[in-house]
């Protein structure tokens, strides 16, 4: 396989994106924070929106950050 890998791990205070090379090397990661509401002692609540923002804003930087091409991404 040619191209890269690019992963989105969500978590409960931001997203972590890393780009790997075909043979699995780490080429780059980023982290983009997004915040939590507390709503009560046991109701905890994110806005889906700052998810979607995350994982574009950190695919935008990886690409930008590495010179990779869209295209260059999950190809075979």
């Amino acid at each position: 396989m040619d191209g890269y890998i690019l992963a989105h791990d969500l978590g409960t205070s931001g997203n972590k994106a890393t780009l790997f090379d075909a043979g699995g090397r780490l080429v780059q990661s980023t982290v983009y924070s997004y915040g939590t509401l507390y709503h009560h002692d046991r109701w905890v609540e994110q806005d889906p929106a700052a998810w979607w923002d995350a994982v574009c804003a950190t695919t935008k930087e990886l690409l930008e950050k590495t010179g990779t091409k869209p295209g260059d991404i999950g190809t075979a």
